[in-house]
């Protein structure tokens, strides 16, 4: 499935990391390009547990798309 998360904050990477690992294709987007390029790294803007983790898998994978 496709999807499309607006704003990159405690609950919007979360939701990226989670979706990305089912198996989700998803666009996350925030006004701030400093957020979208940790994404792209395969890091997470915030302090979570294994976000990091889920991130990089889903940026490996292709699944996760960051935009601004």
């Amino acid at each position: 499935m496709n999807i499309g998360v607006f704003g990159l904050g405690y609950v919007g990477i979360v939701n990226v990391a989670c979706l990305s690992k089912q198996g989700h294709k998803v666009w996350c987007t925030d006004v701030k390009q400093s957020k979208t390029d940790l994404v792209a790294e395969g890091k997470s803007p915030i302090h979570e547990p294994e976000v990091d983790q889920l991130l990089a898998q889903g940026i490996e994978k292709g699944l996760i798309i960051p935009t601004t």
